[in-house]
């Protein structure tokens, strides 16, 4: 560095500063920093032009001697860097401008802080510190593409469970469907039919009164009552696993859009949430009446993504039933509740008397990979939580402590998106 470069006309002013008073400390120090510095440090008249510089990156220092320092800059960034010294030489206070360049072939990022240098009030010089920030600025995409890693797996992890509460649903349906097949009165009527095939010779006289053959005409007339009310059963049994599997595909359609379009909406019948969700649950488990109370306020419908209100509820419905299950001492009872709130806003309530919540467990309750069960794996109430949170809305928790209950509430604005599907 030469002495030249820091040299100015006019005289030192008087300072309480040490470094002022005795200037040649002040010059050795600065001369220290220069000399030993792993940052390329530049001296620049008011106008940007380099006075002297301690290294340079990418060309040499006789090249820059002498030239806007800007002139080294790509084109889309050299203006920038004149915004940012004329704003120093404005306000004398420093400036920091982030910039990247390419040097043999590989992105280098840099930070470049312009110092000010005062003298009698007036900008004197200018000091450009610049630093490569390439290591920093790598090990910040790293951690940004793990983060995105892990928030996949998270989403991943958070559809298994869905799916999986759907799956028991769905087992549950089917097992039923085989035991009202096997319990089918077809084979009552292929007796029927074997009895007549035997008399066939003489039908006239097998149902001529007082005969067996009488009776057949009645209990055909059952069989067909029966056979009636099991299709109908069966039926119903068929339609629960068509929806279920439908839930199934919607849940898997969510995951795989999640990060590629925003979610599609819908105009809901706001019941409808609730009594879908408690059929799922209600596929592994039925309620019985004194089980339940249902508290709906009156109030139409809604605007939201159905398949994640639903899962939210199946998995908020399904843990106040384990959380009931869990004691043996009292009868469960589930309250659900549905309810209107300020600011256009709908409250969707799940209330159990089961074993409750202890303060610290509040806390952690919606940290992804905790859970209270002994067979849990910590996904249902954080992909809840999450998935609340991109329809605008919470879930809050509320317990008088253990064995005292809780309740969930699943908080969601009532217009949601405007574009909505009908």
């Amino acid at each position: 560095m030469s002495d030249d470069a820091l040299k100015s006309d006019q005289d030192p002013i008087p300072s309480d500063d040490p470094f002022e008073v005795e200037p040649e400390v002040t010059l050795s120090m600065f001369k220290s920093i220069w000399k030993n510095s792993p940052n390329e440090i530049s001296i620049l008249d008011s106008d940007g032009v380099i006075l002297d510089v301690n290294r340079l990156v990418g060309r040499s220092r006789e090249d820059a001697i002498g030239h806007d320092s800007t002139e080294f800059m790509s084109p889309d960034q050299r203006e920038v860097f004149r915004q940012a010294i004329a704003e120093v030489k404005k306000t004398g206070s420093a400036k920091v401008v982030e910039s990247s360049q390419e040097i043999d072939g590989a992105q280098i990022w840099f930070d470049t802080t312009y110092l000010p240098v005062m003298m009698r009030g007036k900008l004197a010089f200018l000091i450009s510190i610049r630093r490569n920030r390439t290591p920093q600025r790598r090990a910040e995409q790293q951690l940004v593409e793990a983060t995105k890693a892990a928030g996949a797996a998270e989403v991943a992890s958070g559809a298994l469970h869905n799916v999986g509460n759907i799956l028991t649903s769905i087992r549950v349906a089917a097992s039923e469907l085989h035991q009202r097949t096997a319990r089918s009165k077809h084979d009552t009527l292929k007796k029927v039919v074997d009895l007549l095939d035997e008399n066939s010779d003489d039908l006239s006289s097998f149902f001529a009164p007082g005969e067996l053959g009488a009776k057949i005409p009645g209990l055909l007339a059952a069989l067909a009552r029966k056979m009636d009310d099991e299709q109908e059963a069966q039926m119903t049994c068929i339609a629960r696993l068509e929806g279920f599997l439908n839930h199934v595909t919607e849940v898997i359609r969510a995951q795989q859009i999640t990060s590629k379009a925003a979610p599609i909406n819908y105009r809901i019948p706001v019941k409808d949430l609730f009594v879908d969700a408690l059929a799922i649950c209600s596929a592994s488990h039925p309620v019985s009446d004194g089980e339940l109370s249902e508290d709906y306020a009156d109030i139409f419908s809604m605007v939201g993504d159905p398949n994640k209100i639903l899962q939210i509820l199946v998995n908020l419905i399904g843990n106040a039933r384990d959380s009931m299950g869990e004691c043996k001492d009292r009868p469960g009872h589930l309250r659900l509740a549905i309810r209107e709130l300020p600011e256009d806003r709908i409250a969707f309530s799940v209330v159990d008397n089961g074993k409750g919540i202890d303060e610290q467990q509040i806390e952690l309750i919606f940290q992804h990979g905790y859970t209270t069960k002994t067979d849990g794996h910590g996904f249902g109430l954080h992909s809840c939580a999450t998935a609340a949170k991109e329809m605008d809305g919470s879930i809050q928790v509320s317990s008088e402590g253990v064995d005292r209950g809780a309740t969930f509430s699943l908080i969601l604005p009532r217009s949601g998106s405007e574009d909505a599907t009908e």
